[in-house]
């Protein structure tokens, strides 16, 4: 996520931030015909878009923040909603939305390689008469097109199942889905863990992301870069909530420092130590979304392939592990691994041997030049670190009480750019189950934990796993864990 700052009544620009290889440039500012217009280059590596299977391209996520210099809060800055309001230069297009909070930049047509200094105007919605700070921020996606796809494995614990067979299910549409011990009906694999998240008889409703629409994904887990980012740009009371500053230097964790100057000395590194509220808070922060367990299997599976037993996300069912940091590699943006990849293998940071290491690995650290999906760790669509590294959190299926629990009763809804001000600073306000200030014990029915973390043994890297699909144990989620981190999605059409 980088970010860029520009001061003053006419705003003038200020330096950059580095993060998995994306780089804006400087920023100007300029006025055409009464519109005001946000000016800076973008480069990113490794940028791709086919018509071939899989179908897809990976893009970035540029939002923008606004504060009044006579002011310390932050507030998200409204873009223009029409494509044509924006531009960029070869190969690269602006797709805007309705809602305002962003634009998501990509390729044009069919290519892959470096973008390199392309040129960019975004066009704000509105601009308030007074002296202003703006920034700049930019996260790296991946799109996940339309289509049909299965969910479970028939093999991993609690995976979901076709009643009354283990046949993986079909997921063929948006529309709502019954939950139950029928025929037909969408189930999971009895096991001796009962916290499975799926009660009998119950409905999954239309509005619950099923990941059978189109959607982008984050390409990488949240790094601690862009976490600091998203502290300092916080009032002082919500950053206090949202970051323990006891944990730095426990499992790899590298914040430091005092608001508003919170940094990491590994940046690039994924950011462990995340409840579920600090993750909802940054997506809400980042007008993103949270992900569901559906759009989890959809992403690493693929649309239309088989489920085979025990695959990982990679879409084999061998691993190995990431013990070996390169020497003079660690903690750098080039942080990689060393360890003999086995054929048929793929490569994942997890079953942590604390001999080496014990902790989070850079966001992408198994991608390098001419690695495969099976060395590189990667997903069906191209997004990283989906099984291994940090757990995935995620709404699951649970519906409890349709009125009040349950990750089951998300609708999809994306994040305002705002968060809760004070008393309760800090936390995200669009209305997603269990996602601010109420009692804590209910976050544990609506989050499932997915893809394991380094921490975890190799059952919990199964993309169909749903062992912690439910969590009603208050000791295993009310408090920040290690190898807890995640990412964020965008729905929008």
């Amino acid at each position: 996520m980088k970010k860029y700052l520009i001061t003053g009544m006419v705003m003038l620009l200020s330096n950059c931030a580095h993060s998995n290889n994306l780089q804006i440039g400087p920023v100007t500012f300029s006025v055409s015909s009464g519109s005001y217009y946000l000016n800076f280059t973008i480069s990113w590596e490794n940028s791709w878009r086919v018509t071939s299977p899989p179908g897809n391209r990976d893009a970035v996520w540029l939002f923008v923040k606004r504060r009044d210099c006579a002011a310390l809060q932050w507030h998200h800055a409204n873009l223009a909603p029409q494509d044509t309001a924006h531009s960029a230069g070869n190969p690269l297009f602006v797709d805007a939305y309705a809602d305002k909070k962003g634009v998501m930049v990509y390729r044009l047509a069919d290519g892959s390689g470096n973008i390199s200094n392309v040129n960019v105007q975004l066009k704000l919605d509105s601009v308030p008469i007074g002296n202003y700070d703006y920034q700049v921020f930019g996260i790296e996606m991946v799109y996940v097109p339309q289509g049909a796809f299965y969910v479970g494995d028939g093999f991993s614990n609690n995976s979901l199942q076709l009643w009354p067979t283990t046949q993986p299910y079909l997921i063929s549409s948006e529309d709502s889905i019954q939950l139950g011990q029928d025929t037909g009906k969408l189930f999971h694999i009895n096991s001796s863990n009962p916290n499975t998240g799926i009660v009998d008889g119950t409905t999954l409703g239309q509005a619950y992301p099923k990941g059978f629409n189109a959607f982008y994904v984050m390409k990488y887990e949240v790094s601690q870069a862009q976490y600091a980012d998203f502290l300092n740009t916080l009032t002082q009371d919500a950053s206090a909530n949202r970051y323990l500053p006891s944990n730095s230097g426990m499992e790899r964790y590298n914040l430091q420092g005092a608001w508003p100057q919170i940094i990491s000395t590994t940046p690039d590194r994924a950011c462990n130590w995340m409840s579920f509220q600090d993750l909802t808070a940054l997506l809400d922060w980042s007008a993103l979304s949270p992900l569901t367990e559906l759009e989890y299997e959809k992403l690493c599976r693929g649309s239309g392939n088989n489920a085979v037993a025990a695959e990982k996300a990679w879409g084999g069912i061998t691993v190995t592990d990431a013990n070996t940091i390169a020497a003079g590699s660690d903690g750098t943006p080039t942080e990689y691994v060393t360890d003999s990849i086995l054929t048929g293998s793929g490569l994942a940071n997890f079953n942590s041997n604390v001999a080496t290491f014990s902790g989070p690995l850079r966001c992408g650290f198994a991608a390098r030049i001419n690695t495969n999906r099976f060395q590189s760790g990667s997903a069906y669509y191209g997004a990283m670190e989906m099984s291994g590294n940090l757990i995935e959190r995620c709404y699951n299926l649970a519906i409890y009480n349709t009125a009040t629990i349950g990750g089951g009763l998300f609708t999809g809804g994306h994040g305002d750019g705002e968060l809760t001000s004070t008393p309760n600073a800090g936390y995200a306000n669009v209305g997603w189950p269990q996602e601010g200030f109420e009692p804590i014990f209910l976050e544990g029915y609506a989050v499932a934990n997915k893809g394991g973390g380094y921490i975890r043994d190799i059952q919990r890297l199964n993309v169909a796993d749903r062992f912690f699909a439910v969590i009603t144990d208050a000791s295993t989620f009310q408090f920040r864990i290690q190898d807890y981190g995640g990412r964020g999605v965008s729905r929008r059409q």
